[in-house]
């Protein structure tokens, strides 16, 4: 166990970014669709497809959340060319994983949400049946011509990439253990990053967001310019040097 003085840099630097991470708003704009019906009527296909595809999008610095069926029946509006959650939260792309099922309504959700701008991908298997009350009478294959792609390869490839909204992170080079959260304050960016592997990595990222760069220290609290940003139309270009299972935040 950690004892003085690991204890208490250990449990000020936990303090400093649980709370940088608990204000604002999250910035993804990627939902990722869990099948949960299908999965209920043991659909395994369904299951693997969205755990597989949720760390391709990881790796290729796709910040995402779950998107559940209470959200896409109910929950979410349809507001500003996307799906808004109850934080303010706007999903302009909603990532549909195999599946062997879909509910009238969230049918019904998508069109009207693709209409509206919004991007669907079916990424898999697509949904052979359509659920109205119960499954018991399931019937109907779905009409998914309001598809803004189905890639039937099932995974995620630059076709899939393309389609999405445009990135809030970009890199100069690969680096698919590196993860990223995003959130937007009132009056800055926060991105908190992760080198999820034991090798050290060096690269050039373009931040969505606008002002000067500055890098946070969780561990000591202090504040600094990052040097070496330089800012460019609606993004600001930093360089990222990240040593193993190092954690950094960019503000």
């Amino acid at each position: 166990p950690p004892v003085p003085p690991q204890a208490p840099m250990l449990a000020w630097y936990a303090n400093r970014a649980g709370y940088l991470m608990a204000i604002g708003h999250p910035a993804a704009q990627v939902g990722l669709y869990h099948p949960g019906n299908s999965i209920w009527i043991g659909d395994q296909d369904a299951d693997r497809s969205t755990t597989k595809l949720g760390w391709q999008l990881l790796e290729h610095q796709v910040d995402w959340d779950y998107f559940d069926e209470q959200s896409l029946d109910s929950v979410a509006t349809i507001e500003n060319g996307g799906f808004k959650n109850l934080s303010g939260q706007v999903y302009r792309a909603i990532v549909v994983p195999s599946s062997m099922v879909i509910t009238r309504t969230g049918l019904d959700r998508f069109r009207a949400f693709v209409k509206a701008g919004g991007k669907v991908i079916f990424v898999g298997k697509t949904p052979s049946f359509v659920v109205d009350k119960t499954f018991l009478h399931m019937k109907d294959k779905p009409d998914l011509s309001f598809a803004t792609l189905i890639e039937e390869s099932g995974d995620i490839t630059p076709r899939v990439l393309a389609a999405m909204p445009k990135p809030d992170v970009k890199l100069d080079a690969a680096f698919p253990r590196l993860t990223y959260t995003h959130k937007s304050w009132q009056d800055a960016d926060f991105y908190f990053f992760f080198n999820e592997s034991s090798k050290e990595a060096t690269c050039t990222a373009a931040l969505t967001g606008r002002g000067q760069a500055q890098a946070w220290d969780l561990a000591t609290g202090e504040i600094h310019p990052l040097s070496g940003a330089t800012a460019v139309g609606d993004s600001v270009r930093v360089p990222l040097a990240l040593g193993p299972y190092e954690a950094k935040v960019i503000v």
